[in-house]
C-alpha cells in the first residue's frame, strides 16, 4: 500500500514513500530506504539500497513536511532498520 508525502521542495516535487520502505520522486524509479538512513534533530537522511549517485542519499528538512509525514518517515526508518 503506498501512501502519498507531500514534500514541498522543488527538489522532491512528489514523493511516495510505503509502510516497507519504498519511495519513489517525481513518478521516477522506485528506491528502497536502506538500514543506512537516519533521523536527526533537523531532517531525515534517506540512503538507498541502490547506489545511484544521483539518488544515493537524500536529505527531508522537517519543516519541508508535516508532522504526520514526519512520523510516517521516522516509522518507516525506525521499522527498516529493525527488520531491513
Amino acid at each position: 500500500m503506498s501512501h502519498n508525502t507531500s514534500i514541498d521542495h522543488s527538489i522532491l516535487g512528489n514523493f511516495f514513500l510505503t509502510d516497507t520502505g519504498e519511495c519513489q520522486f517525481n513518478s521516477q524509479e522506485t528506491l528502497q530506504i536502506s538500514a543506512k538512513s537516519q533521523i536527526n534533530l533537523w531532517g531525515y537522511w534517506l540512503v538507498f539500497t541502490k547506489s545511484d549517485a544521483a539518488l544515493k542519499k537524500h536529505f527531508v528538512f522537517k519543516d519541508s513536511i508535516s508532522r504526520q509525514d514526519q512520523a510516517r518517515i521516522a516509522r518507516t526508518i525506525l521499522r527498516v532498520k529493525k527488520y531491513g
